[in-house]
């Protein structure tokens, strides 16, 4: 069983190999961007049971009628759920460690990441309908948050080569790859932007996390959260004028401070035009990994509830909270 530990992200870097952090954190965010909303967290104030069986990483389908995700637990794998919670379907079993699941523009072919047992890195994958499937990154290092072009032509991820952790591009059409971030600080998490000119992204280089947009060649990099919380893990929204992410306030080093609620994370949705956020959840819970559903009204989002990692919907007002899945006791 795995037993993390939680640092300073100062620490993680020094103490923790980069393929500890992106190959053993598949329960909670396959993989590394877990990193953000556990960067500063103190042991014993961790909201979830990571070590236990839940549900993350939802996605809607691009019909806005269904969702998928990721189950852990006795019956591991990439699951597919109505948005009303009924209709439950597995669609890929886990047999070696998965996760990360999206759907491609077509409503059918599913993205998602799985271990490579030969070399122990984990690889993007297209699974198509009629069961082929194929392999689009390298097993020679580790690959994680794959982002499909809204024309489905490009994939953008994360990808660990050497000690850190960088944004690629890849042509799914042709034999074109891009490296589009430098920085020594981990760059993961991207999100293109709905007519596919942009990318969203959570950095680490001011220090972060925080998140962060450019050009699809790399260029003109900008914070859209600067200050002194911690931003992670955002979604634009189909009309591309705004992005919804999690955000929580950064622990002291002995997170003791009465004033700071260190174990949770809550919606926010940051108008980009004007430059303003508004809280969408007001919980004690953890909630992260927001996705915005295809008519821009509602947000899927993974929440902890008594310890468990849960799939959840709410307007996008924060209004009618509805809890799709309940994890297996």
């Amino acid at each position: 069983m795995l037993t993390v530990q939680f640092l300073s992200f100062h620490k993680i870097r020094s103490s923790i190999s980069p393929s500890f952090i992106v190959c053993r954190l598949v329960c909670v965010h396959v993989l590394i961007s877990t990193i953000g909303w556990q960067s500063t967290w103190a042991q014993g104030d961790i909201p979830c049971d990571f070590n236990k069986p839940g549900s993350s990483l939802a996605k809607w389908y691009p019909d806005g009628k269904s969702l998928i995700f990721h189950k852990s637990g006795t019956k591991s794998g990439i699951y597919k759920i109505s948005a009303d919670g009924s209709g439950l379907r597995l669609m890929i079993a886990s047999k070696t460690t998965i996760g990360h699941p999206s759907v491609a523009p077509d409503n059918e072919t599913i993205l998602y990441q799985r271990r490579n047992n030969t070399t122990g890195k984990d690889v993007l994958v297209l699974s198509y309908r009629n069961g082929k499937e194929r392999i689009l990154t390298d097993s020679l290092y580790s690959s994680t948050d794959g982002s499909l072009h809204p024309e489905g032509t490009w994939l953008a991820y994360a990808g660990l080569v050497g000690d850190n952790l960088d944004i690629y591009l890849l042509q799914l059409n042709g034999s074109v790859k891009m490296r589009l971030t430098y920085d020594v600080g981990y760059d993961y998490s991207p999100h293109w932007s709905p007519d596919g000119s942009k990318l969203i992204f959570t950095s680490h280089r001011d220090g972060g996390p925080d998140i962060f947009m450019m050009e699809t060649d790399g260029s003109n990099k900008t914070n859209l959260t600067p200050g002194d919380r911690e931003e992670f893990s955002a979604a634009w929204a189909p009309e591309g004028g705004r992005i919804v992410y999690s955000s929580r306030a950064v622990a002291v080093p002995d997170g003791k401070d009465p004033n700071i609620k260190h174990n949770s994370s809550d919606l926010y949705i940051l108008d980009l035009e004007n430059k303003t956020s508004t809280r969408v959840t007001q919980n004690s819970d953890l909630d992260v990994l927001p996705h915005w559903s295809p008519d821009g009204k509602r947000i899927t989002f993974t929440t902890c509830k008594n310890g468990n990692r849960e799939i959840a919907i709410i307007d996008e007002n924060g209004l009618n909270f509805l809890s799709l899945t309940k994890t297996d006791e």
